[in-house]
């Protein structure tokens, strides 16, 4: 599979040299392969060695590099198009091989389109090592006439290929007392998993609460959030999203 990407932002021909391969060409993936690596350099920095940008794909699809906008040198950084990107979903590592991360920055946009435009949520991305290794909390949850929430979370899969098994204790926001407990499916290394309306189908009439994430087995550290969408239902009002952070 060849996968076009292309050299934008700020940045011309002269900022770079020995970009492999050609975007022209495109980068081409075998069977069974989920990473590619671009060499480039960077004629602004003083050093002038060679740095290498590796790109993990949770599902291959249209890849871009690019600079950043701004005062150079700029920073190189990845764009990720999925081709189908009402369809796609699950988790993205990516890892840069540079001496100096001064002025890196990964983020995603996770989108859906709407009756007037695509809405759409961005979050930065969490640094290898800064994952929860135990458990963690998701605040802000609401199911009500005017808005529902769904919680998600991803298996790093940072130490092994292992899957884990969560606890997740529903409360309730009102009262503060402890709805529901349930016990997540195995999750598997470096997936992904997204449970819709977690207060209305796990703990109906919660209008507002908050969820304790307890990890219970495995050994890769997990990544959590919540989203609030407009709309008590699917269809209903805009959809549009707003990112709840999991926290320690």
């Amino acid at each position: 599979m060849r996968v076009p990407y292309t050299v934008g932002g700020s940045a011309t021909e002269d900022d770079y040299a020995n970009l492999s391969p050609d975007p022209s060409s495109g980068l081409l993936f075998l069977a069974g392969e989920t990473t590619k690596e671009i060499p480039l350099t960077l004629l602004e920095d003083e050093d002038g060695q060679e740095k290498t940008i590796v790109l993990t794909l949770g599902e291959l699809s249209d890849a871009r590099l690019r600079a950043s906008n701004g005062t150079g040198p700029d920073a190189p950084c990845w764009e990720f198009f999925p081709t189908a990107m009402s369809r796609w979903k699950g988790s993205m590592a990516s890892r840069l091989s540079m001496p100096i991360m001064r002025g890196i920055v990964i983020g995603a946009r996770t989108g859906a389109k709407g009756d007037d435009g695509r809405y759409s949520v961005f979050y930065n991305a969490v640094p290898d090592g800064a994952a929860f290794t135990d458990s963690a909390w998701v605040y802000g949850l609401q199911q009500n006439e005017e808005n529902r929430s769904n919680l998600a979370l991803v298996n790093t899969g940072e130490i092994d290929g292992g899957g884990s098994v969560f606890m997740l204790d529903i409360y309730d926001g009102d009262s503060g007392r402890l709805v529901r407990t349930v016990t997540t499916e195995p999750l598997p290394a470096r997936r992904w998993r997204q449970i819709n309306a977690v207060l209305a189908n796990y703990a109906p009439g919660t209008r507002q609460g908050y969820v304790h994430i307890r990890k219970i087995s495995g050994n890769n550290p997990f990544l959590a959030y919540g989203v609030v969408n407009d709309g008590g239902a699917p269809g209903e009002r805009s959809g549009d999203g707003a990112y709840l952070p999991a926290r320690k």
